[in-house]
C-alpha cells in the first residue's frame, strides 16, 4: 500500500523513473560508491561483462554503495545498472509522507500511523485514502502548485498565495463532504473565500 502512495506521489509531482548505469574499475576497494542519488532499484551488476546473482553483491541504499561480495582482480571492470527517479528517492518520499499523515491526522479526519520499521500504515488506507494521503504529500513537496490530479480525483486552488496548512485544512473539509456523500469524486475547487 505505501508503495501505491509513492507510485501516486511521483505522478502528482512529476518524478519519472529512468534508467542509467555507471562504471568502475577495481583498484583495491571492492566497495563502489555511486553517484546518482535517487536510485529505486539495481538491474544489474556486472564483472568484466557476467552478471553477478544477487547473493554475489550487497546494495546499501542509505548509503548508495555496493560491495562485491566476489573475489576481483585489479584493472576488473564493474558496471552496475540501475533505475532512478530526477527528485526524490523512496526513503525521502516515505519522510514526506510521514509529514502529509500528520497533516491529515490534525485536520482531524483520521489518525494514520507510519510504522518507522516496516513503513507500514495503520490502519491500513483504502484506495480512496490512499489518493487523500498521496495528494497531502504532493501538496507539502509542492506547495505553491495550484492544481494536483490523479485519475479519479483532482484539486484546483484559485488563490495562489494560501499557504500550506490553509490549502491542507481547506481541501481535507471539502475531500470529507465529498467523499461522504458521493463516494469517489472528480474535481474539488477551492477559491479565496470559500470552498466550491
Amino acid at each position: 500500500m505505501l508503495d501505491n502512495i509513492l507510485i501516486k506521489v511521483r505522478a502528482l509531482i512529476e518524478d519519472i523513473e529512468k534508467t542509467d548505469y555507471e562504471i568502475f574499475v577495481y583498484r583495491n576497494n571492492n566497495t563502489f560508491k555511486l553517484k546518482q542519488l535517487n536510485i529505486n532499484e539495481l538491474t544489474s551488476v556486472r564483472v568484466n561483462g557476467e552478471e553477478l546473482g544477487s547473493g554475489d553483491y550487497i546494495w546499501t541504499p542509505y548509503n548508495n554503495e555496493i560491495t562485491i561480495e566476489s573475489s576481483l582482480a585489479t584493472g576488473d571492470l564493474i558496471e552496475i545498472g540501475y533505475k532512478l527517479y530526477y527528485q526524490y528517492s523512496n526513503v525521502e518520499l516515505i519522510e514526506y509522507v510521514r509529514s502529509a499523515l500528520v497533516h491529515i491526522s490534525f485536520n482531524r479526519y483520521i489518525t494514520f500511523n507510519l510504522n518507522f520499521t516496516n513503513t507500514e500504515i495503520d490502519p491500513i488506507p483504502d484506495s480512496l485514502d490512499e489518493d487523500l494521503i498521496a495528494l497531502i504529500t504532493a501538496m507539502v513537496i509542492k506547495p505553491d502548485y495550484s492544481s494536483y490530479r490523479l485519475p479519479n480525483l483532482s484539486v484546483t486552488y484559485q488563490k495562489r498565495n494560501m499557504d500550506l496548512d490553509e490549502k491542507i485544512s481547506k481541501f481535507i473539509i471539502k475531500f470529507q463532504t465529498q467523499s461522504k456523500c458521493y463516494g469517489i469524486f472528480k474535481n474539488i475547487e477551492i477559491t479565496d473565500e470559500k470552498i466550491i
